[in-house]
């Protein structure tokens, strides 16, 4: 009796012991080659920034291989297709990650944010509102709601983060929103083309002329007093879908090649380059999500999801103390493109632990840990069924 009180008293010892000094997996310890150093020169800015830019768009769809999970006559596309996004070949100096709400929040908190142009811009602005309220839904989808202003703000730490999307299909109508309208925001996102091409007849010149009209006025609205100018970001239009598109005036004038040429004007154009902080390239990310688009235009919510995750991204690079600050609290973040390795949490030795105790509860046939049978060795009871379960 002795000697099983002494083994039990060493055992619960030991895991005591265990438990309470086996270090929580930190970055040093991790096999993934997970790090979130940046390299921050004198200046606090980040070194390399383009390479780092860059890597935002290397990314790719992957979808669950089903092949050996389930029967050849079911059909595997529509039980089984689950398709994730993942960034591939990122340098490790580059982090680029999927903020949780929490994180994102602490980024755009006491943020005016200003999302001004078309509809692939505005769902854009409903998965940044996904993204920072779990709450948030998209209800209306009539043609009416569509076509209007929104504007969404959400509290956090006595704060607020303020969001606004003005609809302004057209590059005219953008210009004229910025003549008229005060630019006090801290990320501005902008973009159109579609309704520029399908309703001037792809007019490429007069495209090129109102992008630059745009660089003009932002670089004469820009004279805050603000500490930091604001983040501008262009979103560039999404793929289109030839085969999709529902209208031959759209087959005609807003075609795949058409819109490219589009998007070449911006990235081309030196004024709107000068006053952007970046453009933002979606083609990445409808690659490979094509069947999800019903109209050859617009796509299902989870590519404005991972759209969305990249401007996050983008205006993080901004804030380096920002990604310095989040350090201490990556085990509730997500790198993508570097799965975490199997078994990080797990101890050989607890095994064993679990398996000498469930020995002892066989032997002494107590589920309760061999606890209750070490209570009547303590107490000098015998070990009786009768005496334990009979009145």
């Amino acid at each position: 009796k002795r000697l099983f009180i002494i083994l039990i008293t060493i055992l619960l010892f030991g895991l005591f012991i265990q438990l309470s000094i086996i270090p929580a997996t930190t970055l040093s310890n991790l096999s993934t080659g997970f790090s979130t150093n940046y390299l921050i020169d004198s200046n606090n800015k980040l070194i390399n920034n383009r390479k780092c830019i860059n890597a935002l768009y290397q990314g790719r769809w992957v979808n669950n291989d089903c092949e050996n999970t389930l029967p050849q006559s079911l059909n595997k596309q529509l039980y089984c297709h689950i398709d994730s996004w993942e960034w591939i070949d990122i340098p490790n100096e580059c982090n680029i990650y999927k903020y949780t709400n929490k994180q994102l929040k602490q980024l755009y908190n006491n943020k005016n944010i200003l999302f001004l142009g078309d509809s692939i811009v505005r769902n854009t602005y409903h998965s940044i509102n996904r993204l920072i309220d779990t709450n948030y839904q998209t209800i209306n989808h009539n043609i009416t709601y569509k076509h209007k202003n929104l504007f969404h703000s959400v509290s956090y730490l006595n704060r607020y983060i303020n969001n606004t999307f003005v609809w302004a299909p057209m590059t005219v109508n953008i210009s004229n929103y910025l003549l008229s309208n005060p630019i006090d925001y801290d990320l501005i996102v902008l973009g159109s083309s579609l309704w520029d091409s399908l309703y001037t007849n792809s007019n490429i010149q007069l495209y090129d002329n109102n992008i630059n009209s745009i660089s003009n006025y932002l670089s004469s609205r820009l004279t805050s007093n603000k500490s930091q100018l604001p983040v501008i970001l262009w979103l560039q239009p999404t793929t289109i879908v030839n085969s999709r598109l529902n209208s031959d005036d759209k087959l005609l004038y807003m075609n795949e090649n058409v819109i490219n040429s589009y998007r070449n004007v911006v990235t081309n154009n030196s004024n709107i380059l000068k006053v952007l902080t970046d453009v933002i390239d979606t083609t990445t990310v409808t690659n490979g999500k094509q069947h999800t688009s019903t109209d050859g235009v617009h796509y299902s919510d989870e590519v404005y999801l991972i759209i969305a995750h990249i401007i996050s991204n983008r205006y993080a690079m901004e804030y380096p103390n920002f990604i310095q600050s989040i350090k201490s609290n990556y085990k509730n973040m997500i790198k993508f493109g570097k799965a975490r390795a199997t078994g990080l949490m797990s101890y050989p030795s607890y095994g064993l632990l679990v398996l000498f105790i469930s020995i002892i509860m066989l032997i002494t046939l107590d589920g309760f840990l061999g606890i209750g049978y070490l209570s009547l060795v303590l107490f000098g009871r015998s070990y009786d069924w009768d005496e334990a379960f009979i009145p």
